[in-house]
Formats: structure tokens, C-alpha cells, sequence
């Protein structure tokens, strides 16, 4: 099974280049406080 992290991501990249994206994107998906969190933590990895 895929990390919120991984999932959020995929879903990203799969929009492509230039897309823009917020939160409440994957919030069919996961919980806000979830999703917040992974966001958080790919800025801070320097995924985007």
C-alpha cells in the first residue's frame, strides 16, 4: 500500500508539468490534516 506522501505525489506528477494543485485536491482521497502533513514534509524534502 502507498504512503499518503506517495500517493499525493503521484497524483502531482500525473497532472503534469505546470499544474497547479492545493489540499483540498486530495481531499476525496485522505483527511486535511493528512494531506497538510505530507505537503509539509515534501517541501522540506524539496520534492517541488
Amino acid at each position: 500500500m502507498k504512503s499518503i506522501e506517495e500517493s499525493v505525489l503521484s497524483r502531482i506528477y500525473g497532472r503534469g508539468r505546470g499544474c497547479v494543485f492545493s489540499s483540498s485536491d486530495f481531499i476525496d482521497e485522505f483527511e486535511a490534516n493528512n494531506i497538510d502533513k505530507a505537503l509539509s514534509d515534501l517541501t522540506k524534502k524539496g520534492t517541488f
